[in-house]
């Protein structure tokens, strides 16, 4: 079994993305211009100090889930058509069993943001 690996962006309007503070006194929510994220992030009211996955907002999560979902589908679907298309092709020399595969070419949804506003 092979490994399959895309990337899901998260859409920056303006050039910003949302952020929301992880300490627990604060989770306050900022804009952080796209060139300026790094790995390591810092809030900018308590200094909290957070890796740059663990500071996406609530909304960013779930479009990111909903997103990987609707493209690992797509993809599983595209192996399901291949896996029977090969099978449908190589029973068609047998004279006890037919086999016809309409494939579904399953295409991802577009899954749009829900864009916070703060």
């Amino acid at each position: 079994m092979s490994t399959v690996t895309f990337q899901i962006s998260i859409p920056a309007p303006g050039g910003f993305i949302g952020n929301t503070c992880v300490n627990i006194n604060c989770k306050k929510y900022f804009k952080v211009s796209v060139s300026d994220i790094k790995d390591e992030m810092f809030c900018p009211y308590c200094g909290t100090s957070a890796s740059k996955m663990d500071l996406r907002t609530n909304e960013q999560s779930k479009f990111i889930q909903e997103a990987a979902m609707e493209k690992a589908k797509e993809i599983a679907y595209k192996e399901i058509d291949k896996m029977f298309s090969n099978f449908a092709r190589s029973s068609r020399s047998s004279k006890y069993i037919t086999v016809k595969h309409t494939p579904l070419n399953y295409r991802a949804k577009n899954i749009r943001p829900s864009i916070a506003t703060h």
